[in-house]
């Protein structure tokens, strides 16, 4: 693993646990999960079917916590 990808890592680790202080996670996990969407539309890389099924499982597991 390079430097800019453990940098990258290290980042929205924390990114993601200063989001938590504003939002509660139910919200924010679906949120962390659209970024391949996210990459999808801005950057138009191809999402595979595993980063969508990631996704749906993120939105599904957020909608049963919240139950």
């Amino acid at each position: 693993m390079g430097n800019g990808s453990c940098i990258g890592s290290i980042e929205g680790a924390w990114t993601y646990s200063s989001a938590l202080q504003f939002i509660p996670a139910p919200v924010a996990m679906p949120i962390g999960a659209s970024n391949p969407i996210l990459a999808f539309l801005i950057f138009h890389e191809r999402v595979d079917p595993s980063q969508w099924f990631g996704i749906m499982l993120a939105v599904v597991g957020s909608v049963l916590v919240t139950l």
